[in-house]
């Protein structure tokens, strides 16, 4: 999932004896899913010289970050000044990562942008919304959980025959806790089963619907008599758990036919009417299911 969390800012300085002035607006992103976790800020945006596209050039900018509007003095300074030379501007448009590395910006909070560019340090500062740096940093814990974009213990629905690489189907099988499959034992423990102390089981999803855990609302009536999917899973209201297929209970009404009693050779001898039990005819499937269409399920690892 790509995010852009987009501030947008007008800083105007001074370059040449208050001649020319550059006009900046930036755009924060958030990294590409499943890319390892640089921890940078991506600094898209247009520099303007007096109203207009500033020349196609390289440019030196210094980044730097405070916790005051104003204040210049050592201790108001958050983290070092990150300077990244021969930033490449053309038709007044550029992109700069900057490396911010110091846990501290991204948890102080009032948090201000100063931006220098060719020596030419641009006022006012930037106020930072704390916010984009937390959701930032909040995408990217996923993104280092997430391979491909994709987190261990997904299950998807595939219309595939072969199981995709970083997959694995979901039929049952017992791997290994350690090595290859572990980021997948992180995440789903032994929910769906394990053989024993050194291996774990994957979800047993052939020829079963998926259903979400009640978590206490109600809508599984059933749901405390739950059982494990396998040996040493989850029972009960709890990702893993399993139950057979199952009518509600109900009941049918019809009318009822009566005859005599009991015959002699000459004819009746007792007049006393009786019930006459009566069955329907068998009629419908095998099982009781609603329309449905196959697929694989397959889990990510």
């Amino acid at each position: 999932m790509n995010r852009k969390f987009v501030v947008a800012v007008a800083i105007a300085a001074a370059l040449t004896a208050g001649v020319a002035s550059y006009v900046l607006a930036r755009t924060l992103a958030a990294p590409p899913a499943g890319s390892p976790v640089p921890r940078v800020i991506t600094y898209e945006g247009n520099l303007d010289q007096n109203g207009q596209p500033a020349p196609d050039a390289t440019y030196s900018f210094a980044f730097s970050f405070w916790n005051d509007l104003t204040a210049s003095a050592p201790a108001n300074q958050v983290g070092t000044t990150i300077s990244k030379n021969g930033v490449q501007v053309a038709g007044g448009k550029f992109v700069v990562e900057i490396p911010v590395d110091d846990d501290a910006v991204y948890e102080t909070n009032p948090l201000y942008l100063e931006l220098t560019v060719n020596t030419n340090k641009l006022a006012p500062r930037q106020k930072i919304n704390a916010g984009v740096f937390a959701v930032r940093a909040e995408m990217a814990e996923m993104a280092e959980t997430a391979i491909d974009g994709v987190a261990p213990g997904t299950i998807l629905a595939f219309g595939g025959t072969s199981v995709p690489a970083g997959y694995l189907a979901c039929d049952g099988t017992s791997y290994e806790r350690v090595g290859t499959y572990e980021n997948l034992f992180t995440v789903i423990g032994t929910s769906f089963g394990a053989t024993d102390s050194s291996h774990f089981n994957v979800p047993d999803l052939r020829g079963r619907f998926l259903r979400g855990t009640d978590g206490e609302k109600g809508r599984d009536p059933d749901s405390a008599t739950r059982t494990a999917m396998h040996a040493g899973g989850n029972a009960g209201d709890n990702v893993g758990s399993v139950q057979a297929d199952e009518f509600r209970s109900h009941s049918h009404s019809y009318n009822g036919l009566h005859f005599p009693a009991s015959f002699t050779a000459s004819g009746p001898s007792n007049t006393t009417d009786g019930p006459e039990g009566k069955w329907t005819g068998t009629n419908g499937g095998s099982e009781t299911r609603p329309m449905n269409a196959y697929v694989n399920f397959i889990i990510k690892y």
